[in-house]
């Protein structure tokens, strides 16, 4: 779907929906950040999230995980989103999918290596190998005594 004319209350209306997924409306004066509980990492991605949206393609805007550091309301990130926007389309860069994937915030955390590592096999050693046909071999005498075989 093409949007032929995006203005400063549309972008408004598109993130505070963004926002609302599932939640309470926010408010014009509602610090977003703390009144749903986004992490760092988690506020960052939001950045990354909304530049999926072809709305932005269309802006030609693309936000990075750095600059939502300190915004904190749905105004402020309006007012990013809106300064950032292309306004000579004959010059404007295209989006491209590295464009968006640089743009990414970089794990702070990693897991650590006994997460990661999968629990180490069991081997069979010689030792092992006799004692484990030890009783199969003692179980089948005594199901052939019995008659069994």
């Amino acid at each position: 779907m093409k949007l032929y004319s995006i203005t400063k209350n549309t972008v408004r209306a598109y993130v505070i929906a963004y926002f609302a997924r599932g939640r309470r409306m926010p408010t014009p004066g509602m610090n977003i950040r703390t009144a749903y509980g986004y992490s760092d990492r988690a506020w960052a991605e939001v950045a990354n999230d909304l530049n999926k949206y072809g709305w932005m393609d269309q802006l030609g805007a693309l936000l990075t995980a750095d600059e939502m550091g300190p915004l904190k309301m749905v105004d402020d990130i309006v007012n990013l989103i809106w300064s950032k926007r292309s306004t000579n389309k004959k010059t404007k860069k295209k989006r491209t999918a590295k464009t968006v994937r640089t743009a990414r915030v970089p794990r702070t955390r990693r897991r650590t290596t006994e997460a990661r590592r999968k629990p180490a096999a069991r081997r069979k050693t010689a030792a092992r190998k006799k004692s484990a046909s030890a009783p199969r071999k003692a179980r089948a005498r005594t199901g052939a005594a019995r008659g069994h075989h």
